[in-house]
């Protein structure tokens, strides 16, 4: 009887190393005598109670996370959790088996946060979540992106805001989209600083900061709609496009990196220890931005600065990259003659077949770093 009795208990907590009843009977005695060290149970309920994902991490499980990112952070690997705004439909953004990429197919928009919602904010929504990058002050962004399925009037969009937003009291504004998000053309109702690192299709790029207007309150009133945007086609009619014949051949994968140097890295040369100090003492200003497209051993780069932005427009977002922003992903499409007319025809609309897919995203100290 204490034999069967214990057996049960055994298999309970050891099934995987017992592996007969035989074993289980002469275990669970030893259990029984105090024997067997109580922490494998102890392991076991713990196992129950914070389930883990393949690659090791806590699961995080609610209605707005579709899973979790393995990025790159100063050379260690972090995991980003993709959470997809409440308008967008189920399976329209998905992630790869190796937790490597993500996917966004059209009317799409999520975004990348170290944290796991408790699921009871506006929408399982919470200003918790944001921001979800530390500061890029004096540090890099890059990522590999795929836009081979991107026609015209399309765009595949990866950008920086400071969400939350708030309200001019002074409190997180969970917006018309109910999770929280602003940006500075004011979509869902708030204005928070942008930073367009990447707006495309297969026919062309752009990259655009957008400055606000110094907040009151944690509140922005305005900001810059237009933003100073560089378009890599209008730039370069050989740069981008979808073709063996451009630098950068959009129906295969290339590398974006975006640099935002401060003042110390911008003038004098940069290293890892000079970054950490300047991070740490809270020091230096973005004055410029660098946003280099690689494939292939061919490079192309658009830079913001005082030279082709007005005085001061990059700097007035060092602020916000300071504090930390958020990146967000979307795919939409409509009236984007500012973006790709030309070299697309007038008007064209987005046939909303294709998706991107953003990978291997990291996070680095600027130049130099080995990135």
């Amino acid at each position: 009887f204490l034999g069967n009795r214990c057996a049960i208990v055994c298999r309970e907590i050891l099934p995987t190393t017992m592996k007969s009843y035989v074993t289980a009977v002469c275990c669970s005695l030893l259990l029984c005598a105090g024997l067997v060290p109580q922490v494998a149970a102890e392991d076991a309920t713990k196992t129950k109670e914070q389930p883990q994902t393949a690659r090791g991490e806590a699961a995080c499980h609610n209605n707005i996370t579709v899973g979790a990112l393995q990025v790159q952070v100063d050379g260690q690997p972090q995991t980003l959790y993709v959470v997809q705004s409440g308008g967008t439909a189920v399976g329209g953004v998905t992630l790869s088996s190796d937790g490597r990429s993500v996917a966004l197919r059209m009317n799409t928009r999520a975004y990348l946060t170290p944290h796991c919602s408790s699921g009871s904010g506006s929408g399982g929504f919470e200003p918790a979540l944001f921001p979800g990058l530390p500061s890029l002050a004096g540090r890099t962004l890059a990522f590999t992106v795929d836009l081979s399925g991107m026609n015209c009037g399309c765009v595949a969009a990866l950008y920086l805001v400071q969400m939350p937003g708030f309200t001019s009291a002074g409190q997180p504004d969970p917006a018309t989209s109910h999770d929280y998000y602003c940006d500075a053309n004011q979509v869902g109702g708030v204005y928070c600083p942008e930073m367009d690192v990447m707006e495309a299709n297969r026919n062309t790029m752009q990259v655009t900061p957008h400055r606000c207007d110094a907040p009151q309150n944690r509140h922005f009133a305005s900001c810059d709609r237009g933003g100073c945007g560089l378009n890599a086609y209008k730039l370069n009619h050989t740069a981008v496009g979808p073709s063996a014949a451009f630098a950068i051949n959009t129906l295969l994968p290339f590398r974006v990196t975006v640099a935002f140097d401060t003042s110390n890295n911008a003038k004098n040369k940069h290293t890892k220890a000079a970054s950490k100090k300047e991070h740490s003492d809270g020091a230096g200003t973005v004055q410029r931005i660098s946003t280099t497209l690689s494939q292939n051993g061919h490079n192309y780069t658009l830079v913001h600065s005082d030279h082709t932005c007005a005085a001061g427009y990059v700097q007035a977002l060092s602020a916000a990259l300071e504090s930390g922003m958020t990146v967000a992903l979307s795919h939409w499409g409509g009236s984007v003659g500012w973006l790709d007319q030309p070299p697309c025809s007038s008007p064209e609309s987005c046939d909303g077949k294709g998706v991107f897919t953003v990978s291997d995203v990291t996070l680095g100290v600027a130049r130099g770093s080995g990135l």
